[in-house]
This record gives structure tokens, sequence and C-alpha cells, in this order.
């Protein structure tokens, strides 16, 4: 579950990409537009196939993971730059999934869709997490959200 309105019932309009992986660039993840290459895997048309986006969430789902586990660690002057890192690597998977976002449309894997929205909302919240954790004003030794 999650943010987007992906319950039952068929609307009107097509469903449109999360917010943050639309045509926009960045989006509100602070993200440079038009960023980094192409995604790898994806087929000569430039569409992503079904694994191609599969591979792409796991790869993003595996980067919130590792940024989420040394959020829990006690906050040390010595880490800062390793959650920089992680954060800026998920950042750079979370912004490829734009791509991803169009394709699950394109081939109506909705279900996929609701996963992206869940990564992005996984990855504004770990970002926030980072920052105050980096700050000392929070993390260290707590649980944190579902990834």
């Amino acid at each position: 579950a999650g943010p987007g309105g992906f319950g039952g019932g068929t609307p009107a309009t097509p469903p449109q990409p999360p917010k943050g992986f639309g045509s926009g660039g960045g989006g509100d993840f602070g993200g440079a537009p038009g960023g980094g290459g192409g995604a790898p895997g994806g087929d000569a048309g430039g569409q992503m196939s079904v694994e191609d986006i599969e591979n792409r969430i796991r790869r993003c789902r595996d980067n919130l993971a590792q940024l989420g586990e040394m959020l829990k660690m006690d906050r040390s002057d010595d880490l800062c730059p390793m959650v920089d890192i992680l954060v800026n690597e998920a950042r750079e998977e979370k912004d490829h999934m734009q791509q991803a976002g169009d394709a699950c449309i394109t081939h109506e894997r909705f279900d996929l869709l609701e996963q992206l929205t869940t990564l992005a909302s996984s990855f504004e919240d770990l970002q926030r997490r980072a920052a105050a954790w980096k700050s000392g004003s929070g993390g260290g030794g707590g649980g944190g959200g579902a990834v």
C-alpha cells in the first residue's frame, strides 16, 4: 500500500507515474534533471522490459535497506561520508525509476507502479532520517519504516 490511490475500480484517465517519477527530471527528491545515463538492460527501443523494472526495483530496495541499516548505528563523524554515499546511490537508483514508471504504465503493470511509489516514499523518509542522523538530532539505534 502507500500513496498514489491504487485502490479498486477503473480510473477515468490512465494512472500517472508517482510523484517524483514524472517527466520533470529530479522531481521532489532533489536529483539532478537529466543526470546519469540511461538505465542498463533496457531494450533497443528505449523501453524497459518488466524484468528490467523488477531488477531496478530490487536494486533500489537493496540500496534503501543498506542506508536504513547504516542509520540504525550511532552517529559518527567517520560514518557521515558513507551515509552521503548511500543517500546518493539510492537517489541515483530512484532517479532512474522515471523510465520504469513510464514502462509500468505501458506494460499495464500497476502492481510494479505501486512498488515504485512505495520506494519513492521510503527514499523520502530515509533521506530525512539521514539528514537528522548527520545533524545529530535523530537516528541511531532506532527501528524505522519497512523498505
